[in-house]
């Protein structure tokens, strides 16, 4: 749990913060989850993050931080994600976003189900998403954001990957070569 201040309590359910955590994962540890713990790299667990946040849906934050120390953050007022027999299809809506420049990745996978490795639930005709960029996520054809995505590059790479789309992506406004320094994502408690 990350705590902002008494009446402000965020539960966070994804962080990458280095390059010490695999997200390249099946699915069966996608649904109970992984990593070292709350301050560190880590996936809550799909199982869970559907008990917190079914049926009414929660309040969301991906909070990004840039290699130059910026903070930026894009909210949605509601956030859901289904039971394991719907493959954990997730709802989102009501974007807003601490700088203008932060837009609606989100959009693009809403009502998407989970895919991982070895459980391809994208609409891609011509390939597996998760295993083309490398990672669990709601992809779709394919992604606009990718916090789970295989590379966790530094700086120069970080600025400018070498490779398209695999590392730990926004697609508005920073493309598919530019890979964050932080992510995670927060439900409101």
């Amino acid at each position: 749990v990350f705590v902002t201040s008494l009446s402000d309590c965020w539960i966070s359910i994804q962080r990458r913060v280095d390059n010490s955590t695999d997200f390249y994962r099946n699915w069966t540890e996608y649904a109970a989850g992984f990593g070292e713990g709350a301050h560190t790299n880590h996936w809550l667990g799909l199982r869970a993050v559907h008990s917190l946040t079914w049926p009414s849906g929660r309040a969301l934050r991906m909070r990004m931080r840039l290699w130059n120390g910026t903070e930026l953050w894009a909210d949605y007022s509601s956030f859901s994600v289904a039971s394991e027999a719907d493959k954990f299809r997730m709802s989102i809506s009501g974007f807003s976003a601490s700088h203008p420049g932060v837009g609606d990745c989100m959009a693009f996978h809403n009502g998407m189900q989970f895919s991982t490795i070895d459980s391809d639930n994208d609409i891609s005709s011509v390939r597996s998403c998760s295993v083309t960029f490398k990672g669990g996520w709601w992809y779709k054809d394919c992604h606009r954001t990718n916090p789970n995505g295989l590379q966790y590059f530094n700086p120069p790479e970080a600025l400018a990957t070498p490779q398209y789309a695999v590392g730990i992506n926004w697609y508005w406004s920073f493309d598919y070569y530019y890979s964050m320094k932080q992510f995670e994502m927060l439900l409101k408690g």
